[in-house]
């Protein structure tokens, strides 16, 4: 069984790791946007010349079919960079949650399960339930630590009873759906330069409900 203080330097060595993972990811997700912004204005560039060309304008369908082919590329690749960004702001929000429960812990005195705080209970049992889905080899060391220390925690009725509704989500990720993934483009658009951007082939109907959900 691990004592309080071996768990302490674990818990010290973890909040380390992730508090420079975000800063890391927050560096990436700053130049993810810029990148997104860019092919979203190729994107609108190369489909306003498409508009001024008609069906198949100058040069022939091949010219056009080729200006088409590369908008689409544009906008396919900025579409899935922008799911990766969304992923990553997740991994993000749970670095953050898991940093805090490990200061939670820290500040407590690790005792026995049965004289533990509420606070030390989500902690741990958020830790043990979401460690898995961060890429840190001192968070995977803490988790095991814990689960030696507190095994009753370990169980899914345990962890069912105590992980934090702001958890869920993290424990069974679902892919961003389409929508979110327009709404984040639009923004990106908005804050990088690309203020008329707008997704390609929307019914009025869409544009208007997804203009008007970023009010």
């Amino acid at each position: 069984m691990s004592s309080s203080s071996e768990l302490r330097p674990l818990l010290s060595a973890a909040a380390s790791r992730l508090q420079r993972a975000q800063s890391k990811f927050e560096s990436l997700a700053e130049n993810a946007r810029r990148d997104i912004a860019s092919r979203l204005r190729t994107e609108m560039s190369l489909r306003s010349r498409l508009a001024t060309m008609g069906e198949y304008g100058a040069g022939g369908g091949m010219y056009h079919d080729a200006l088409e082919k590369d908008a689409e590329n544009a906008l396919n690749t900025a579409r899935l960079k922008t799911e990766k960004l969304l992923a990553d702001d997740e991994a993000m929000d749970l670095m953050s949650i898991l940093e805090r429960y490990c200061d939670i812990l820290m500040e407590s005195r690790m005792e026995r399960i049965d004289k533990l705080s509420g606070d030390s209970v989500e902690a741990i049992v958020g830790i043990l339930a979401t460690s898995s889905r961060i890429d840190s080899p001192e968070l995977i060391t803490l988790s095991q630590a814990l689960a030696l220390q507190y095994p009753n925690l370990t169980s899914d009725e345990a962890i069912k009873a105590h992980l934090a509704t702001k958890l869920v989500k993290h424990v069974t990720p679902n892919r961003p759906s389409q929508t979110t993934v327009d709404e984040t483009m639009v923004t990106i658009a908005k804050s990088y330069g690309v203020p008329d951007w707008e997704p390609p082939f929307l019914l009025p109907g869409d544009r208007y409900a997804l203009l008007s959900s970023l009010i």
